[in-house]
């Protein structure tokens, strides 16, 4: 198995990157979500009341893809460090037995 531990850093810094970008974007743009009726006939104000659900609905699935961006950014730096400790380690080990075959 080849690892590349600064490939792996780069990738989750790209991650938390694209989900600073998009927590960003969603925070200045989410108000544009917020649909006002066109008029104030039954109509304009139930169509305005369904875009606002779906526009809801888009941050709140938004918010969630963040959180799952930021999540899976952790867990590639856990499982780097965990990687180059079983490196270490296994070096150790490996040395080790080469002094008791020696």
């Amino acid at each position: 198995m080849q690892y590349d531990p600064e490939l792996a850093h780069t990738a989750a810094r790209d991650l938390e990157a694209l989900a600073d970008r998009l927590s960003t974007a969603l925070r200045e743009d989410g108000p544009l979500l917020r649909t006002e009726p066109a008029g104030g006939d039954e109509v304009s104000t139930r169509a305005a009341d369904t875009l606002r659900r779906v526009g809801d609905s888009y941050n709140e699935a938004s918010d969630l893809v963040v959180y799952e961006l930021r999540k899976l950014a952790a867990v590639v730096r856990s499982q780097s460090a965990g990687i180059l400790e079983m490196e270490h380690n296994n070096s150790i080990a490996l040395g080790a037995a080469r002094e008791v075959a020696g």
